[in-house]
C-alpha cells in the first residue's frame, strides 16, 4: 500500500470551535500601530514648529509696523510743529520788518522836521562834511574844511579856512566859526587869529589880492558830534 502524498500548500490554521477568527495578541497590535503613531507625531511636531515660526514672524512684523507707525506719527508731529514755528517766525519777521520800515519813515520825517526847524531858527547853517572842502564864497571867505582827530574816545576837531582879499584895500579879517549838533545847539567855536595862519606872518591884515590859509583846533563845548556849521565874517 502506497503512502499518502504529502500536501505541499499551507496548512489552514485550525479553526476555533465556534468558527470565528482568532483574536490577535495585544502585543502584536502595538507593534503594528507604533510606526504609524511615530509618523503622525513627527508630522504634528513639524506642523507645530511651522505654526510657531509663522506666529513669531507675524509678531515681529506687527512690532515692526507699530514701530514704523509710531515713528511716522512722531515725524508728522515734529514736522507739524516745525511748520507752525516757521509760520510764527515768518509772521514775526514780517511784523518786525513793517515796524522797522515805519520807524525808518518816522525817523526820516522827524529828521526833516528837525532840519527845517533848525534852519528856521538859525538861517545860514550848512551841513558839515568831514575831510571835504566846502565853498563859502562870501566876502573874503573862500572855503573851509573840517577834520576829526583824537585817540579813542577823545574827540578833537580842526578847521582849515582859506581867505581871499578881493577888495582893493587891506583888511583885517575877523572870522568866527561855530559848530552845532543835530538839534541846532552850539557845540563848538573858534576865532581866527594870525597865529593860526599856515604861512609865517606878523601881519594881521590881508593885502589886496592876498590869499591866506588858517588851521587850528575847534574848542568843543558839548560831547556831541557836530552836524552843522556857520562861518561869520565881519
Amino acid at each position: 500500500m502506497e503512502p499518502a502524498a504529502k500536501h505541499s500548500g499551507p496548512k489552514n490554521p485550525p479553526s476555533s470551535p465556534t468558527g470565528k477568527k482568532p483574536i490577535p495578541h495585544p502585543a502584536t497590535k502595538r507593534k503594528t500601530a507604533e510606526p504609524h503613531y511615530h509618523h503622525e507625531r513627527r508630522r504634528h511636531s513639524r506642523r507645530s514648529s511651522r505654526l510657531r515660526s509663522m506666529q513669531l514672524v507675524n509678531l515681529l512684523l506687527a512690532i515692526a509696523l507699530v514701530v514704523v507707525f509710531i515713528g511716522w506719527i512722531n515725524t508728522w508731529v515734529n514736522l507739524n510743529a516745525a511748520e507752525k514755528e516757521r509760520y510764527v517766525l515768518a509772521s514775526d519777521l514780517r511784523q518786525a520788518s513793517n515796524e522797522r520800515d515805519t520807524l525808518r519813515e518816522r525817523n526820516a520825517e522827524l529828521s526833516r522836521n528837525l532840519k527845517t526847524l533848525v534852519q528856521q531858527r538859525l538861517p545860514g547853517l550848512q551841513k558839515l562834511h568831514f575831510d571835504t572842502t566846502m565853498p563859502i564864497d562870501s566876502g573874503y571867505l573862500r572855503n573851509v574844511s573840517f577834520t576829526r582827530t583824537g585817540v579813542g574816545g577823545e574827540k578833537r576837531f580842526e578847521y582849515s579856512l582859506v581867505l581871499e582879499n578881493r577888495s582893493g584895500d587891506a583888511l583885517t579879517p575877523k572870522v568866527r566859526i561855530l559848530l552845532f549838533d543835530e538839534s541846532g545847539i552850539q557845540s563848538g567855536n573858534a576865532i581866527i587869529t594870525k597865529e593860526a595862519a599856515t604861512s609865517n606872518t606878523e601881519l594881521e591884515f590881508l593885502d589886496p589880492g592876498e590869499i591866506r590859509a588858517y588851521t587850528a583846533p575847534v574848542a568843543i563845548t558839548k560831547d556831541k558830534n557836530p552836524v552843522y556849521f556857520q562861518v561869520y565874517a565881519e
